[in-house]
């Protein structure tokens, strides 16, 4: 069975006070707040506000707790419509209205979820067993894919930590370059042989 799409940012995301869907639906009628939802855009239905004629749209994204629907006005529609195209993974801000029917979500504001994991991610540490795994790391980090022309800068650092024959004593040091900081890359550092552990700066 496939995974999400989000499945490895839930640490992160949690570190920056986003919330999963499922925990949005247990307010109370009446109440309202602002609440932070990441989500894998489905589809977008565009239309016209009956009030003003300006256009907006009903964008259903999908968590790995459910599907969705947030309500787009026109002027974030205007500025950051591109955000709400299907197969995009975003972070919204909302505001939350708790009613009888349920919870309605009215987008305020929208960033990719590129922009907010690498916002304040430092980078990763890289904890290796043999002189052999540093190699490895840097082979890994030198075939990692171009970035998307719109892709924001990478800003990540990697220092590597090599462990001595004896266990009493370790060595640091940093990879040159700077490298997109996301569970992708952490997941790949993982993977290659003698790495013990990778943890975030």
């Amino acid at each position: 069975m496939s995974g999400h799409p989000l499945d490895g940012y839930e640490r992160t995301l949690a570190k920056r006070k986003v919330v999963k869907w499922q925990d949005t639906r247990n307010g109370k009628d009446g109440e309202s707040k602002i609440v932070n939802l990441a989500g894998v855009v489905l589809q977008a239905q565009h239309r016209r506000s009956r009030r003003s004629d300006l256009p907006m749209a009903f964008v259903m994204l999908s968590d790995p707790t459910g599907a969705f629907e947030v309500t787009v006005l026109s002027d974030l529609l205007r500025t950051h419509g591109e955000a709400f195209q299907p197969g995009k993974k975003i972070v919204v801000t909302a505001i939350a209205k708790w009613e009888a029917s349920g919870v309605r979500l009215e987008a305020k504001s929208v960033r990719t979820l590129e922009e907010v994991v690498a916002s304040d991610l430092v980078g990763y540490r890289v904890y290796v067993d043999t002189p052999e795994s540093i190699d490895g790391v840097k082979q890994t980090l030198a075939a990692l894919p171009a970035r998307p022309h719109h892709a924001p800068e990478p800003r990540g650092v990697i220092r590597i930590v090599l462990t001595l024959d004896d266990a009493d004593r370790e060595v640091e040091m940093a990879v040159p370059g700077r490298y997109p900081a996301e569970p992708a890359l952490r997941g790949a550092l993982k993977a290659v042989s003698g790495v013990r552990e990778v943890i975030e700066l």
